[in-house]
């Protein structure tokens, strides 16, 4: 540890950071164990690794054998700072599927665990030729299931450095949890990048105890949270006079201990820029995001507009002498972006699945629900007609029939492809109970549900009368190995085509009674079920209980709690003869009363509350020709398939690439610097962009959509909003997506 000079250390830097801080070393003054002085770097170093005890070396650093680029070629991936690259049993052993490891196609797996703000993960290849950059296929929390994107029980990172590494094709970053600064060289078609702002950037870190070039000093974001339910939190500091404002991310209902979010998470709130002037200089915390190139081209076909074409699914409970549909309804917004209506497109037949041939099967189907979730093991058409196996965005179809050889009622779930409606498989739904003949035993039965949603990639059913209070039930299920059609390899003992629950159910209150209707929204860890309680102070004139919904979180160990019960749409007396219907689009938990359908119009009234207080946040008409809808999903953009998503929450400090195509970057918060050379077939959103530095040649497809920005002040005092060429400046932008890729292979 002892040195009597600095060593000048080089990093890669997106060239649009400010200068590092400069340190003035000192002489002396602090001497070690061998009796030699040790200047401040040095000495800052060593308090860090001590603040931040680095996991075994055997545990973060990794040696990967490719030898498809030879026969010395391998990556070595490090972790600097807490945390590890390995999981391992409890007998020491590591386990495959959740430490860093190649795929038997060459594909690198980056997983990591109990990593914080100070983390650093980076990598470097040897044996292999400068022209030649391996494929990442995903970087994640080894405990998070790969599509859940809420960030609860995910571990926060500081810095990522993949700049030698492509993410291939289909390839996953799930850092939702928080992120600084990650580079990669180009990103190919069908990728997904899921990043979060960090509350504040990292302060201290093994490899350079002064941060990354911060220019203010704040607290260190793996032991507090920003919290933020009326506006942008920001920080000040003051250097030679000029005053330095830094806008933090605008993030809700996270919790973080020992750089982990723990509780529930995933809402946001739009960004909001201070206006400034005079000696003011605005700084914006959030993620640095520098690739080479973004190619989310992978066939002939010209891409559309990127986010075009959104839709949510609903179920038509038909009469017996015609067949029960899922269908496809696109979503309609005006020039603001506000939903205003959305019109049925697709349709496709819901048939009971269990019997030698669906087709000539007559059992009536009653519908139970529709909620969005995320298959594994799904089966991709290509654009050039191959299929291939990969993960498949679907939409879960519960139903139920009376089995008449014996005489009991059986209940399902379907899943369709978002993409074009194939069915992708199924299971039922059983529930164990214990044996009436032996109480040693335990036997599967069916398990009654009436409401189905989806939020991280999995399903969750309520039953409206179950529980132990009678009063409603809701268990959350494994999509992926639920709808696994694989005989189980011991000691697993799954049956295929059955359900494998996920946590344990929650039984709701006596004071709550469960109705038909239960949904999830995209990226935020809530389920949310329509009920009636006695929301209002008792009334002698006023008996009835009223409409609302209650708001269940999800925790990172899938243990199910109520968080609210919140009265919505006035005094609604209770119902017992009507069955709510229930999804999301956006952040938007939409609501459909059957009887509020209109006959002339033929249209349903959607109304939309917030998923954090459950607000009315608008309403919109849901056209149907018949007056049979049974059930609701959540959101989801077909047309995003074969493309490049990157989804941000929170604020983006900077995006740098040469080159992009087929690209959606969304920005729930302020994005502050936008820098691409060529861009074509590329769609920008963010609340508000400060800065935009992009290229593209007439008729390139290129969209750049932005909140309006105060800049400064005119003479007269007012502020002047911001406009440039080329940006679609939309004054009261809504928080558009999470967008997520329908199709990866």
């Amino acid at each position: 540890m002892s040195s009597k000079r600095r060593v000048r250390r080089w990093e890669p830097t997106n060239g649009f950071d400010s200068l590092e801080a400069r340190e003035l070393m000192t002489a002396g003054g602090v001497i070690g164990l061998d009796g030699e002085y040790i200047n401040k770097f040095d000495y800052n170093k060593l308090l860090a690794k001590r603040a931040n005890p680095p996991a075994p070396p055997a545990d973060r650093r990794v040696e990967l054998a490719l030898p498809q680029y030879g026969p010395n070629a391998k990556a070595v991936i490090t972790l600097y700072g807490p945390g590890s690259l390995v999981t391992t049993n409890a007998n020491g052993t590591a386990i495959p599927e959740k430490s860093t490891h190649v795929d038997v196609n060459g594909g690198l797996h980056i997983l990591f665990n109990g990593t914080t703000s100070n983390s650093q993960i980076i990598g470097s290849v040897s044996g292999i030729s400068k022209k030649i950059y391996p494929n990442i296929n995903e970087i994640r929390d080894a405990d998070v299931a790969p599509f859940d994107t809420t960030g609860v029980g995910t571990n926060q990172m500081g810095y990522v450095n993949m700049a030698r590494f492509n993410l291939g094709p289909g390839g996953r970053v799930n850092l939702s949890a928080g992120v600084q600064r990650l580079f990669l060289n180009d990103i190919a078609h069908g990728t997904q990048l899921d990043l979060a702002a960090l509350a504040t950037p990292p302060t201290t870190s093994p490899q350079n105890p002064g941060g990354f070039n911060t220019t203010t000093t704040t607290n260190n974001s793996g032991s507090s949270a920003v919290t933020n339910n009326n506006g942008q939190k920001s920080t000040s500091t003051t250097i030679n006079g000029i005053t330095i404002t830094t806008v933090l991310p605008s993030t809700d209902q996270l919790t973080i201990s020992n750089g982990e979010l723990t509780g529930v998470g995933g809402i946001i709130l739009p960004g909001s820029v201070p206006s400034v002037k005079g000696n003011v200089q605005l700084e914006v915390q959030g993620v640095e995001l520098i690739v080479r190139n973004v190619n989310g081209r992978s066939g002939n076909p010209i891409p559309q507009p990127r986010t075009g074409n959104q839709y949510i699914a609903g179920l038509i409970d038909n009469d017996a002498s015609a067949t029960d549909q899922l269908t496809f309804y696109k979503i309609n917004r005006n020039s603001d972006y506000v939903i205003t209506s959305a019109n049925p497109e697709k349709s496709f037949d819901v048939k009971r699945q269990d019997v030698a041939n669906p087709a000539a099967d007559t059992t009536p189907l009653t519908m139970l629900g529709a909620g969005v979730g995320q298959y594994a093991k799904g089966t991709i058409v290509m654009p050039n007609g191959n299929k291939v196996t990969g993960s498949v965005q679907v939409v879960a179809v519960g139903y139920s029939f009376l089995d008449t050889t014996t005489n009991t009622t059986r209940y399902f779930i379907n899943a369709y492809s978002v993409v074009d409606g194939s069915l992708q498989g199924y299971f039922e739904v059983l529930k164990k109970v214990v044996d009436p003949l032996d109480s040693t035993k335990t036997i599967s039965v069916p398990m009654p549900f009436d409401g189905v949603g989806g939020t991280g990639g999995d399903i969750f059913l309520t039953d409206s009368k179950g529980g132990t209070n009678l009063t409603g039930m809701t268990q959350g299920f494994d999509l992926t190995e639920s709808l696994d059609p694989a005989p189980p390899i011991p000691p697993d003992t799954h049956i295929p085509h059955t359900s494998v629950p996920v946590g344990s159910p929650l039984n709701y209150p006596v004071t709550f009674n469960a109705k038909p209707g239960t949904t999830g929204v995209a990226g935020i860890s809530y389920i949310y079920n329509t009920g009636a309680a006695y929301f209002d102070a008792y009334s002698p004139l006023s008996t009835d209980p009223q409409l609302g919904i209650m708001k269940i979180n999800d925790s990172e160990t899938d243990a199910l709690s109520v968080s609210s019960t919140t009265k919505v749409g006035g005094s609604i007396p209770w119902d017992s003869t009507t069955q709510y219907d229930m999804g999301s689009v956006d952040q938007n938990v939409v609501l459909v009363n059957p009887t509020s359908y209109n006959i002339t119009g033929g249209y349903y009234t959607a109304q939309m509350f917030s998923p954090n207080n459950l607000s009315p946040t608008g309403s919109f008409k849901l056209y149907e020709s018949t007056h049979k809808l049974a059930g609701l999903s959540e959101s989801f953009n077909p047309q995003l398939f074969g493309s490049s998503v990157i989804d941000v929450k929170g604020n983006l400090k900077t995006f740098s690439a040469r080159y992009t195509d087929n690209m959606v970057l969304n920005v729930n918060g302020i994005a502050n610097l936008v820098q691409i050379n060529q861009a074509s077939n590329t769609e920008i959103i963010a609340h508000p962009i400060l800065h935009v530095a992009v290229s593209w040649k007439p008729n390139s497809n290129v969209n750049i959509i932005s909140s309006a920005r105060p800049t400064d002040k005119t003479t007269g005092g007012k502020t002047r909003p911001g406009t440039r060429g080329g940006v679609q400046v939309v004054k009261n932008l809504p928080v558009l997506g999470p967008y997520i890729n329908p199709a990866q292979s």
